[in-house]
């Protein structure tokens, strides 16, 4: 089975088992996956709850665990992407608002990727207009909403799902086993998408995630454990005058796969309008990688006495041996703007 990339749609109260079910059993067969939710970045979290069926008329409601995304939402290009899976919950009541989710579900309905989306999940997709013409299941209260946007509405057991082209679809939690199966069952039948490569056709690595912060606290007994702290996308300039402004240090940290053998890894930071370092020299080196690209990497750095010159948008860049391979934007203001 050849590894995808794939991306998971989330948000505050997403349904608990439909979030981390997913995507815990799709990274342990090997699969990259981000999951992602509009205005937050890598690192944070978001709400579950946990939905359950108790002889009501209705499902219950309960407060689940905090998901931690592992991917920031600005930063998804769908083009990178296999394929898509959207979990439940009361998340897709106000996801489908956001005019680039429907955008993103729309790239990988017009794309024939697969798509497999559960309980209220199917919410996104009707609302992007990509079921005319499929029959997919849902929760049964959103079935007016299927018919509604020219789906044909299929019921099923609650622990079944329903296949249609690229479409897998199901009714909640209970149906994980017969999601998942018939997902990966559309996976194995889809060609990865070629991955991004460097010169000579070497593939560069997968960034899992990449976090900028104040500081990194490593696990005294476990080296690849740390604790981010103070996430930072905006830094206010608070000196007077305020540019240009010294951060006395910022932190980065990486995570990604498919390192091999020697590479050199660096950070730089420059001005994004005009690509100029505002670094004396770009940090990192030469490093050995392992033999098996699927071993996750971590790599942190840390830069002292960084120098803003002026108000603006710069980006922090990781390069795998002179090719970028990530980059975080940093938006500089001053403290009263």
């Amino acid at each position: 089975m050849a590894a995808k990339k794939i991306l998971l749609l989330a948000g505050d109260y997403v349904e608990d088992y439909e979030v981390m079910v997913p995507f815990q059993a799709l990274l342990m067969l090997g699969h990259h996956v981000h999951a992602a939710c509009p205005g937050k970045r890598a690192r944070q979290t978001v709400r579950t709850a946990v939905h359950d069926f108790e002889g009501d008329q209705t499902y219950s409601e309960k407060p689940g665990h905090n998901f931690t995304l592992n991917f920031s939402f600005d930063d998804v290009r769908p083009d990178d992407y296999d394929a898509l899976v959207i979990p439940g919950g009361r998340a897709p009541e106000y996801l489908r608002l956001n005019e680039r989710v429907l955008s993103v579900v729309r790239h990988f309905a017009d794309s024939n990727k697969p798509i497999a989306a559960i309980c209220h999940g199917i919410q996104i997709l009707t609302a992007a207009g990509v079921v005319k013409g499929k029959g997919c299941t849902a929760y049964p209260a959103v079935a007016p909403e299927v018919r509604a946007s020219g789906g044909t509405w299929v019921d099923v057991p609650v622990d079944q799902a329903h296949v249609d082209g690229n479409l897998v679809t199901a009714p909640a939690w209970p149906a994980h086993p017969a999601w998942l199966a018939r997902f990966i069952e559309l996976l194995d039948s889809t060609t990865p998408s070629p991955p991004r490569t460097a010169r000579y056709g070497v593939p560069l690595p997968v960034v899992q995630y990449m976090v900028l912060c104040d500081e990194i606290l490593r696990h005294p007994e476990n080296p690849r454990r740390a604790s981010l702290v103070g996430l930072i996308s905006i830094i206010r300039a608070d000196s007077d005058p305020p540019f240009p402004y010294r951060l006395e240090q910022l932190c980065v940290w990486l995570q990604l796969t498919g390192c091999r053998g020697k590479a050199t890894l660096l950070l730089d930071i420059v001005l994004a309008d005009s690509g100029e370092s505002i670094l004396p020299q770009p940090l990192g080196g030469e490093r050995q990688f392992g033999d098996n690209p699927l071993d996750f990497v971590a790599q942190r750095f840390r830069v002292h006495d960084c120098i803003f010159p002026q108000a603006g948008l710069y980006l922090a860049q990781v390069t795998y041996n002179g090719e970028l391979l990530e980059e975080q934007p940093i938006r500089v203001t001053a403290r009263h703007q």
